[in-house]
């Protein structure tokens, strides 16, 4: 499974502390609904967060980081894939999922006014923020944050320790799993795609990662032609967004300069 398992977010109330300012939503083309949160900050540029697979905008450490980027760096949006949360459809790892990444970035532009974006993509939405990137050219994107990214669906090979796995999923969420199916051969490849991507490429990724290997961020270096590449020896092998809970004192300065750099071009 793409994304790291943990603990579900109760819904609560978008206007509580930690869930952002306003609940918005958009349709993508094909008429599904796409639910997201917009988390106020200052400036004329913002930032997308897309989730990982299994993963919801209301994941605690989701909106952990959507509140440090929005107070710290940029507004923040942070949406549910189709299939996830509040959102419609289901999800096919990377056929249609760019479209509903798109929708909210221009939703979420118009309503916070901003010139500019970067998409930051976890695990399974790192794929997904690069194919938006490739196929949406009238997007206004300043970079691209991809955190243990994906680069083919079909090399992702999980490799748990048994004696460890526990400080990486929990039932709680483990149950409330998303509308998703494979797709057949019309499914895109974000590696592909990273071969046409002239955006400034950010990419962190904790060595022997558990579930998606390190060796995908490599891939996607080696054929982006603005690629930064920060593979990080972190005990544990941890994934995604827990880089930023049991490593957050070297992740986020590489996040904070990248953001900082990006839309000072």
């Amino acid at each position: 499974m793409i994304g790291m398992l943990g603990r579900m977010s109760s819904p609560g109330n978008p206007s509580d502390s930690g869930f952002g300012s306003h609940r918005l939503q958009t349709s993508a083309p094909d008429g599904t609904l796409i639910a997201f949160d917009v988390y106020a900050g200052a400036g004329r540029s913002g930032v997308v967060i897309i989730p990982g697979f299994w993963r919801t905008r209301r994941y605690p450490a989701l909106c952990a980081i959507a509140s440090r980027i929005a107070s710290e760096l940029a507004p923040c949006a942070i949406l549910d894939c189709r299939g996830h949360g509040e959102s419609g459809g289901v999800f096919e790892f990377d056929r249609l999922e760019h479209f509903d990444v798109a929708a909210v970035a221009r939703r979420f532009a118009e309503h916070s006014n901003l010139d500019r974006l970067i998409l930051m993509g976890f695990s399974a939405g790192g794929a997904l923020a690069i194919s938006t990137a490739t196929r949406h050219t009238d997007l206004t994107l300043s970079g691209l944050l991809l955190v243990s990214p994906v680069a083919e669906f079909r090399r992702v090979v999980p490799r748990p320790n048994p004696f460890t796995i526990h400080r990486h999923l929990s039932l709680g969420q483990a149950l409330a799993k998303p509308r998703f199916r494979w797709p057949g051969i019309d499914r895109l490849s974000p590696l592909e795609d990273a071969a046409r991507l002239a955006l400034p490429v950010c990419l962190i990724h904790a060595r022997n990662d558990w579930l998606v290997s390190h060796r995908h961020s490599e891939a996607i270096a080696r054929l982006a032609s603005n690629a930064t590449l920060h593979i990080l020896d972190v005990r544990g092998r941890y994934h995604a967004d827990r880089l930023f809970e049991v490593a957050g004192e070297r992740v986020w300065p590489i996040v904070s300069d990248f953001v900082r750099s990006a839309f000072s071009r």
